[in-house]
């Protein structure tokens, strides 16, 4: 059972099918899809927004409130949309737990060509984004 509403569950399988989806490489594909999934920081941060929009919804005839909960979530969003630096945090770990441990991995689950493909595809995406491995 999760520890977050139904929306930030159901919101935090879109986000990881459509951050799958930015990768052709299906090892990556598969690696942001499961990582997302279970990202209990980015899941407790959807469930935030979520039950700010919530909150502010249900306060309607409550000024005071309804202000209270927009101004908070206007602060969340205010230099960028926490959401979004929460799945690029999320996006970027799976990245590089794929990068640290593809040699390793058997060669019965993935071809040598596939593990060369997304590494490939990791450099570029980090070179394409301006963040080598991560590091910022």
């Amino acid at each position: 059972m999760s520890r977050f509403s139904r929306r930030a569950d159901k919101r935090v399988r879109t986000i990881a099918k459509e951050q799958s989806g930015r990768f052709d490489s299906e090892i990556l594909a598969n690696a942001v899809y499961d990582h997302v999934l279970q990202d209990d920081l980015l899941a407790r941060t959807v469930d935030i927004v979520e039950e700010l929009d919530e909150l502010q919804y249900q306060a309607g005839d409550d000024s005071d409130l309804s202000e209270l909960a927009h101004r908070g979530r206007y602060e969340l969003e205010r230099e960028k949309e926490i959401v979004d630096v929460a799945i690029e945090r999320s996006v970027d770990a799976a990245l590089e737990d794929v990068a640290e441990t593809i040699d390793e991995w058997d060669d019965d689950v993935w071809t040598d060509e596939a593990k060369r493909a997304a590494t490939a595809e990791i450099r570029a995406f980090w070179d394409d984004d301006g963040d080598k491995g991560g590091e910022e």
